[in-house]
């Protein structure tokens, strides 16, 4: 029985919310949406599984298509599995079904089961929708229009731009007068002028001229001792031919310094060793002078004293060479450019030493100080009286007496 007072309907109510739902419709396990996740977990799984394992005997791409179709096969069956069950079987009342009378609660009838009655219809689902039979025909492209194409609108600050032109050609140009405008950045032709002369034209050099990259360099002739000798002393008498003078060819003994010299002033010496002794001698004594030497001393004094003081040591005609001193005493030994402050002062006249470039290497006068000649020697700011050397690498040589 009823305990409340008002008419209560039997039966199924649709209004009705889900947990008071159940009187005439009954849910399938497969409706359950935790039971479909875990359906679709697991299908990854196994799709990924099978991957896996046919990985170990054939190519990634091989294992990638097998994991799909596994995958693919195994998704239709339980999509299938699950609308079978749980969309179409869901048991509802039938339509035919009547609501049952209202009971009151004061009557003293049995109490009626709320259940309604079966149905005697059978249940007959939808069957699925017919496929289209007719032929699918894509949709045709568009075809091109034939409008007028029209510019895009353009931004607002778009007409107050305007472009730089590019730096004038010509190096003479002048700065742009103003940059408000394009026409201020163009350069006027009457602003630009032609420099005076033109430039020079080019002239390629000959092809004869020019190295080819790939011909392989010219050998090296090797020429024995008169040979070189020929051709220094050629070269030394082609560079005092430009000066009027004609070249003295000085021994190769260790004395050509000496020897160079003492042709030139037959007054002073008989040859190379009287000269090399008076020297020394000359040496010998200026040393003596200056023990501990001097801090008045001019740059050339310097390098003479300096040339005296530097020890050497070897051995030469059974002689031991201690320092420079020995050097100018002992024929046949080294001679120095500086050892001609020593030469003029014992010859009595200015000593000049060029070298085969025609460049003053070291002029002194007959006082045995440095004279003021540009770095070219010319023979028209020297005194015509004089000892002219000539010196090509370690060898001096001279130029004739007559000439004196």
């Amino acid at each position: 029985m009823n305990p409340v007072e008002v008419s209560v309907a039997t039966g199924y109510h649709r209004n009705q919310s889900h947990n008071n739902n159940n009187v005439g419709k009954t849910e399938h396990w497969t409706q359950s949406r935790t039971v479909r996740a875990v359906a679709g977990v697991a299908l990854l799984a196994l799709g990924g599984l099978v991957g896996l394992a046919v990985s170990f005997f054939a190519s990634p791409l091989a294992a990638i298509i097998a994991a799909g179709a596994v995958t693919a096969v195994l998704g239709v069956c339980i999509i299938g599995y699950f609308y079978h069950h749980g969309g179409g079987n869901s048991s509802t009342t039938p339509p035919d079904i009547h609501s049952p009378e209202p009971i009151s609660a004061d009557t003293g009838s049995a109490e009626v089961s709320i259940q309604p009655s079966p149905s005697t219809a059978s249940y007959v689902p939808s069957s699925p929708p017919l496929s289209s039979t007719a032929s699918y025909v894509p949709p045709s492209p568009p075809l091109p229009s034939t409008a007028p194409c029209e510019d895009p609108p353009g931004l607002p600050y778009a007409a107050s731009y305007v472009p730089s032109a590019p730096p004038p050609y010509s190096p003479f140009a002048e700065p742009p007068a103003s940059a408000g405008t394009a026409a201020a950045h163009l350069s006027s032709v009457t602003s630009n002028p032609l420099p005076a002369e033109p430039p020079p034209a080019y002239t390629p050099f000959p092809a004869s001229v020019v190295a080819d990259p790939f011909e392989p360099p010219p050998a090296y002739k090797i020429v024995d001792s008169d040979e070189f000798i020929q051709m220094q002393e050629t070269g030394v008498d082609s560079l005092l031919r430009q000066h009027g003078e004609t070249i003295y060819r000085s021994s190769r003994d260790g004395n050509c310094l000496y020897d160079s010299a003492a042709h030139q002033c037959p007054e002073i010496a008989r040859d190379a060793t009287d000269l090399r002794q008076q020297v020394a001698r000359f040496a010998r004594e200026w040393q003596q002078c200056y023990p501990d030497g001097n801090i008045n001393f001019s740059p050339i004094e310097a390098r003479a004293y300096a040339r005296l003081q530097g020890d050497v040591g070897y051995v030469a005609g059974g002689t031991t060479i201690a320092n420079g001193l020995d050097e100018i005493s002992v024929p046949g030994c080294f001679s120095d450019h500086i050892d001609t402050f020593f030469l003029a002062q014992v010859a009595g006249m200015p000593v000049i030493v060029i070298g085969i470039d025609n460049k003053v290497t070291i002029a002194v006068d007959e006082n045995g100080q440095s004279m003021d000649l540009p770095e070219t020697y010319d023979s028209n700011l020297v005194p015509r009286r004089k000892i002219l050397l000539v010196h090509d690498g370690p060898h001096f040589m001279g130029r004739q007496l007559g000439q004196n």
